[in-house]
């Protein structure tokens, strides 16, 4: 086998990141499907409780940190 011949370890190591972000991700998604399911109940009840708020503070800004925010050029 020569130095040209099979997959590239670039190529290797992109994959792996790309799957990586595509699992946080899937991660986040989760967790805010979760926590929005919770407020929307509290919402329902016509009382949102200190505790979900705070649930829903500390998600948005582990969020945040993460560098995951909001666009601010209109596009979604």
């Amino acid at each position: 086998m020569t130095y040209y011949e099979g997959t590239p370890w670039g190529t290797i190591a992109a994959k792996k990141k790309l799957k990586q972000t595509e699992h946080a991700f899937e991660d986040w998604r989760t967790t805010l499907v979760e926590v929005g399911e919770r407020l929307l109940r509290e919402i329902g009840k016509g009382n949102v409780s200190e505790e979900v708020k705070k649930e829903f503070t500390q998600f948005i800004e582990k969020t945040k940190a993460a560098g995951i925010q909001r666009r601010e050029d209109g596009e979604e």
